[in-house]
């Protein structure tokens, strides 16, 4: 009798914590989902603002302002680890990060990144990075080092179908067993983004 209500007490603290870890990987995949969508919903510093007070108001959210850089840029940033989950060894240590930045109260720039990986000799990872900055060459421009690491920088004024396209990072990296193992994995379609 003793034992039947060890084993009960076992297994019902072994399903709580299965339950609760199932939740916390699901929470944080919805937001990863919604730090890629906050980047594709700001075109102007009024987007930009209002996307960084709804981070601000968030429970679990933290909006970072980054000290003025020089020539006067000022960045905001809005990050979320996998921290629980990788320490666990559930899956790999994965990082989703927003940066806004603005100078003399004029966007210029949003950018996406997603690191993953234990090692950074074998990590992966995506910059996405979205330019404010009129004069500029456009079109979208690719680098990085195949197939780990990609960097991709747009002008504002690129088309929305590529500009949804090279924000759309994978969220399941975030919460997946065996992590993103290409900037392929991080953003489907990275190296068909110049053509």
């Amino acid at each position: 009798m003793v034992h039947r209500r060890i084993m009960l007490m076992l297994f019902s603290g072994g399903f709580l914590l299965s339950l609760g870890l199932v939740t916390y990987a699901v929470c944080l995949r919805v937001f990863a989902s919604e730090i890629i969508s906050s980047a594709n919903e700001i075109r102007s510093v009024a987007d930009a603002w209002r996307q960084l007070a709804a981070w601000r108001r968030r429970l679990f959210a933290e909006v970072i302002e980054e000290p003025i850089a020089t020539g006067g840029d000022r960045s905001y940033d809005v990050q979320l680890t996998n921290t629980l989950l990788s320490k666990l060894r559930i899956a790999q240590p994965t990082m989703v990060q927003m940066t806004v930045t603005m100078r003399g109260g004029e966007l210029r720039s949003v950018t996406l990144v997603m690191e993953t990986g234990r090692e950074p000799r074998t990590g992966s990872g995506v910059i996405s990075m979205e330019w404010f900055i009129h004069g500029l060459h456009g079109g979208i421009h690719l680098h990085g080092h195949r197939p780990r690491t990609a960097v991709v920088e747009f002008l504002s004024e690129t088309p929305e179908a590529q500009r949804r396209k090279a924000f759309a990072l994978n969220p399941d990296c975030v919460v997946k067993p065996t992590g993103c193992k290409s900037a392929e994995d991080i953003l489907p379609g990275v190296w068909q983004l110049a053509h």
